[in-house]
């Protein structure tokens, strides 16, 4: 652990999280006039029109501003939302060069929370929120000035680091509560059954998670068993010294690494791995010249209060949505305002575990007799394909049509990709396989909704595939 203790742990936090704020810019980018583009599968601009109809046009722009925070009140063209990821994207890269860190942390958390906001639909999971409150406590942590460690910087303000831990705390430990608390009573966390079902029905598992769902009955249970150990027990340890602090990191990362292996969620394990470099020992910088003391005990005072009052917001938050707290009006509008922003979050990351996997497969015909298939580039499909790794990448319509399949008539989405295939199925071609496209519009689309199931070893020997599905219902 020498190496660990000789490692600027704060230089090496930024530069991680602009790769992960990269990743994600990047990530969306490849996506976004598909998502909300003026041709996308939910515009943008329908959005705008549908919120001015409900508020009326008395409503002014600051208004708006508060109660839908992004940047696209000023445009919504493509070119804008192209131009949010792209710039973006510079400015993680800025940070990762340790380019006026606060400068890039700033202007990424305006961007990630507009398009996040924009979005919604697409960008409603933990982890997006998750990195919009990363990127504003870590303005606090990180130094300022445009090259800060050209010369040995100040030292990282005690609390604005606390502040990172305590994040670190808190999405394990909520995470923990939740699953106790409001875990399903079929496939419980109590028992632990929960991952008995887990690897095959996660929103896009991998190969890797086929070969996890194999396990024994006995392995599951441990996992389970492991899982609530590491998010219940282990976040207590991230306050002691050093030589219990490393141990518990250990088991973080651990934790991490086999969800990441068996299934894709973007870019959620890095950054929640990443959030254990400020829990890392801080390399000692020279000492501060006396003259800036003065000045340097204004600017403690002020970010130790506002590395409180953050802190305080995040434990109300967790007391009220976690823990169900009857919270006064007040403290509950303080929340409320806080979650608006995504500056504070409750995480419950897993809590109910489906028994089943319904799938929605898209079909098309000229005839009403001979159906194919459109295979979606991501998400199960022919049985014979194996699951794939996508992560760090999200494909978010994929991600989102198995929230869809669980509930059919949620949403808009299922209707408008039905409608997009029938009339121009080149407009979501970035969707499908090349090979599965028809050539022309077709003359019918319909949904089925089928249940998917892993098979099991020796089916997998003699036949090849991966899946098990069985026909429920079309929908159209």
């Amino acid at each position: 652990m020498a190496f660990v203790r000789s490692v600027d742990s704060r230089a090496l936090y930024l530069r991680a999280l602009g790769a992960v704020s990269l990743l994600a810019f990047l990530s969306l980018g490849v996506q976004v006039r598909g998502l909300i583009g003026t041709d996308g599968l939910l515009p943008l601009e329908e959005l705008l029109r549908r919120a001015e109809d409900v508020w009326g046009s008395g409503v002014g722009l600051a208004e708006r501003l508060h109660r839908m925070p992004m940047l696209f009140w000023f445009g919504a063209s493509d070119a804008l939302l192209l131009g949010a990821c792209a710039v973006g994207a510079l400015l993680s890269i800025g940070l990762m060069l340790l380019a006026a860190p606060r400068i890039c942390i700033a202007g990424a958390w305006v961007l990630y929370l507009s398009l996040t906001v924009a979005c919604n639909e697409f960008l409603g999971f933990q982890w997006d929120s998750l990195l919009i409150q990363t990127l504003f406590f870590s303005w606090l942590y990180a130094p300022s000035g445009l090259r800060p460690f050209r010369s040995p910087p100040p030292a990282a303000h005690p609390a604005a680091r606390a502040l990172l831990v305590a994040l670190l705390f808190l999405l394990h430990f909520e995470s923990g509560i939740a699953k106790v608390v409001g875990g399903d009573p079929g496939w419980s966390w109590r028992e632990p059954t929960a991952l008995i079902a887990y690897y095959e029905t996660a929103p896009i598992p991998t190969w890797l998670g086929w070969y996890a769902h194999q396990m024994p009955r006995g392995a599951h249970l441990a996992a389970g068993w492991w899982t609530l150990f590491a998010e219940l027990i282990l976040p207590f340890a991230l306050l002691a010294p050093w030589r219990i602090r490393r141990w518990a990191l250990v088991g973080i990362v651990c934790l991490q690494v086999p969800i990441a292996l068996t299934a894709n969620y973007g870019f959620f394990n890095l950054l929640s791995v990443m959030l254990c470099i400020p829990a890392l020992p801080q390399a000692v910088p020279a000492a501060l010249p006396w003259r800036a003391a003065w000045l340097g005990s204004w600017r403690h005072i002020a970010s130790t209060a506002a590395c409180g009052a953050l802190l305080a917001l995040s434990l109300l938050a967790f007391a009220v949505g976690i823990l169900r707290w009857s919270a006064p009006e007040p403290l509950r509008r303080i929340v409320e305002e806080g979650m608006k922003l995504r500056t504070v979050n409750v995480y419950h990351l897993f809590v109910h575990m489906t028994e089943r996997r319904p799938e929605l497969v898209f079909e098309w015909s000229d005839d009403g007799i001979d159906w194919r298939e459109l295979e979606m580039r991501y998400k199960p499909g022919d049985p014979r394909r194996a699951p794939p790794f996508v992560a760090p990448h999200q494909p978010r319509v994929d991600f989102r049509l198995w929230f869809y399949a669980l509930r059919p008539q949620s949403g808009p989405l299922l209707g408008r990709l039905a409608a997009r295939l029938h009339e121009e199925p080149q407009s979501v071609s970035w969707l499908f396989t090349p090979e599965s496209l028809p050539p022309k519009p077709p003359k019918l689309v319909r949904v089925g909704l089928w249940t998917y199931h892993m098979t099991d070893s020796a089916t997998r020997r003699e036949s090849g595939l991966w899946w098990d599905r069985t026909l429920e219902r079309y929908l159209r």
